[in-house]
């Protein structure tokens, strides 16, 4: 539960930074997510995500953000 929750955390994170709030197709968030599950696992290889690797690095940053405040 923990780890969706935070997988869960940075999607939100990474909405409300880079698209301002807005929901992408489905097919972009079946990316997302499936990257944010990679990152959740470890792997810190932006080009392993599945995602363009700009998309990638915004990812984790907002999943290496979690646990700043």
């Amino acid at each position: 539960v923990a780890a969706w929750c935070g997988i869960t955390s940075a999607w939100i994170a990474y909405h409300e930074k880079y698209h301002g709030g807005d929901v992408l197709s489905n097919e972009d968030e079946k990316r997302l997510v499936a990257a944010l599950v990679a990152i959740s696992t470890g792997v810190e290889d932006t080009a392993m995500l599945g995602v363009p690797v700009d998309v990638g690095q915004e990812l984790l940053e907002c999943y290496g953000e979690l646990g700043e405040d």
